[in-house]
């Protein structure tokens, strides 16, 4: 289809498409103006990076590598997902006190719709947004949602020590208990003895030994520690699909450095082990007192310098506990909104017309498209795959013999023009020519355009016979405004012959009309076909310089193309306003490879404007 096909379109169709915009726009226009408006406020929390880990009693680093390798999440996607959580949305709503029309406290997922969240790119931002018809309710919601998740990170923060501190306190217990133990043991032995100090080499070596069995002892606990992680990495190694996921190169290199560290552990706990055994061997050489006081004095040492050390840890973690922060700041408070942010009236307008047209335009060519009557006069030539003869524009309330009594009109002048088209045809140049005017359906106006047609060859000199053969549904009487009582169907049946048949109407001499007669015939397809029909139109011919044949549709009866068989010109009328694609194929394909004489198409009621430039009409 070409740019002037479409615009066809548009026009055929302009009420539809006004229809659809009108309709559109109008139910557009009604939301807008009737729709709740909604105040939006936001304000930006910043997520502030705690590098510093938990450390302490057993930290290696190690932890840190795994949890560095495992997902490779994404730190603010994670925080985005932690404030959409039922407790803490559920928190802002009982602090807010937001309840539905029947007053219950408003759902969970009702109150997170009011929420949106936005990662400010290539930065550690997310922006919170609330909306809410009440401008005061949408500030109120975005900052208590962020003060909610602040108190929340600093609680989680919190948590990650108190439990290490909590830990620690429960070995401090223990270990107190192992002191005194160790203090009672070795002042009962003192007293039982009578021996209260060593002398000084002693002490020295059994403050060395006390010092290697506390690095033992730490050291054992740090293996322990590694030994827990290289299982878990195992297990996640081991897992079905593991060495698929992208993680699996990174736990690898988490199990090779345990490896490493879990060596290095070992190698220093041999030679803590060998500095020992070489202790003990150089206190056999004491006597049995004094090196049962100095086992018992060892031991009281090294549960004082774990008791100690705990102590000091249990201290520090105190102390970070009530120093610890919230990985939360919020650095933009949200304000009240001056405008709503919905409805956008003005943009949603022009959007909804705008849609409205492509709407319009769509059903426009879907109608084209499904609808069975041709678009154009072109459409009608290419599917009959011949020329075009005329076309006669569309009329109301004018005679039906429109070339006698409306002379001077665009359908008089139509009639000529086919009339002149006709001449540059060979047809026209045999003594006598035979026409045929048929139709692919019913209603197509040939009968009108047959006698109009008769008429202007008679004004022009020519002997013209205009022979009705439309047995079924015959309609030359009302063009001619007469009955005729005797024709065709007469003569065939015997009942008349061919002087009574013929008749001569008063516009002119040269034209003569055999028309159907009164009555419709039971076989008309046998009658039109007989030895009878052919005699006739030898008849007729000998006496004519131009017969012309109103016959029925070619599509819808056997007689028509049998006629057509003995035809010097064969003529299509198609109605542009009510023809059909389908019938217009089915025309084409009973002509392929018939070899009719085919002369060209009359397109029928035609809108003015459309195939003529005429500026004057009667």
């Amino acid at each position: 289809m070409e740019l002037n096909d479409y615009w066809n379109i548009i026009v055929r169709r302009k009420w539809l498409i006004i229809t659809s915009f009108l309709v559109i726009v109008s139910v557009t226009v009604a939301y807008v103006l009737l729709a709740q408006p909604l105040y939006e406020s936001h304000c930006k929390i910043l997520l502030v990076e705690d590098r510093t880990g938990v450390g302490g009693f057993g930290d290696l680093g190690v932890e840190n590598i795994m949890m560095q390798s495992i997902g490779r999440s994404d730190p603010i996607l994670t925080q985005i997902q932690i404030i959409k959580t039922r407790p803490i949305i559920e928190e802002v709503i009982r602090r807010c006190d937001v309840r539905d029309e029947q007053g219950i406290l408003i759902s969970f997922q009702a109150f997170l719709n009011k929420f949106s969240f936005e990662h400010i790119a290539q930065t550690n931002i997310i922006k919170i947004s609330a909306r809410d018809a009440d401008p005061d309710n949408a500030a109120l919601y975005a900052n208590t949602l962020a003060e909610v998740f602040s108190e929340k990170s600093q609680q989680l923060n919190q948590e990650n020590i108190s439990a290490a501190k909590e830990f620690i306190e429960s070995q401090l217990i223990v270990q107190k208990a192992k002191v005194e133990v160790a203090e009672n043991a070795l002042m009962d032995f003192k007293t039982g003895s009578h021996t209260v100090a060593l002398d000084q080499e002693t002490r020295v070596r059994v403050g060395a030994m006390a010092e290697l069995e506390a690095e033992r002892i730490r050291l054992q606990s740090e293996l322990r520690g590694l030994e827990a992680q290289r299982s878990e990495v195992e297990n996640r190694l081991s897992a079905v699909g593991s060495q698929a996921a992208p993680s699996y190169s990174r736990f690898a290199q988490v199990r090779e450095q345990i490896a490493i560290n879990e060596t290095s552990l070992h190698a220093r706990l041999r030679a803590i082990n060998a500095q020992l055994n070489r202790q003990h061997q150089s206190m056999k050489d004491l006597p049995p007192l004094e090196i049962q006081l100095a086992r018992l004095i060892r031991d009281e040492r090294i549960m004082n310098e774990i008791y100690t050390n705990l102590l000091s840890q249990f201290e520090e973690y105190k102390i970070r506990e009530a120093a610890q922060l919230a990985s939360i700041k919020i650095v933009e408070p949200a304000v009240k909104a001056n405008n709503p942010v919905y409805p956008q009236k003005t943009k949603t307008t022009a959007m909804a017309g705008i849609a409205a047209l492509f709407v319009g335009l769509g059903f426009a060519l879907l109608f084209e498209f499904i609808q069975d009557n041709p678009h154009n006069i072109d459409e009608i030539v290419k599917i009959l795959n011949t020329s075009q003869l005329g076309a006669i524009p569309k009329f109301r309330n004018k005679p039906l013999l429109f070339i006698k009594d409306s002379p001077n009109s665009l359908q008089a002048e139509a009639i000529r023009l086919i009339y002149t088209n006709l001449k540059y045809k060979d047809v026209l140049d045999k003594k006598p020519a035979t026409l045929m005017l048929t139709s692919a359906q019913p209603g197509e106006g040939k009968t009108t355009i047959t006698a109009n047609l008769a008429y202007e060859f008679a004004c022009m000199g020519k002997k013209t016979a205009l022979v009705n053969l439309d047995l079924r549904r015959p309609s030359i009487d009302k063009v001619f405004g007469k009955k005729f009582n005797k024709g065709i169907t007469e003569y065939l049946l015997g009942e008349s012959n061919v002087d009574d048949i013929v008749s001569t109407p008063e516009i002119t001499p040269n034209l003569k009309v055999f028309s159907n007669g009164k009555n419709i015939p039971p076989n008309p397809t046998e009658l039109l076909g007989s030895r009878k029909m052919a005699t006739i139109i030898e008849k007729i011919k000998s006496t004519h310089d131009i017969v012309l044949f109103d016959t029925a549709p070619i599509t819808m009866v056997a007689e028509t193309l049998d006629l057509a068989r003995s035809m010097d010109g064969l003529i299509f009328v198609s109605n542009l306003a009510e023809a059909s694609r389908k019938r217009l194929r089915v025309l084409n394909g009973m002509l392929q490879d018939k070899e009719l004489p085919l002369l060209g198409v009359i397109i029928n009621k035609v809108e003015l404007g459309i195939t003529t430039n005429y500026s004057y009409h009667s």
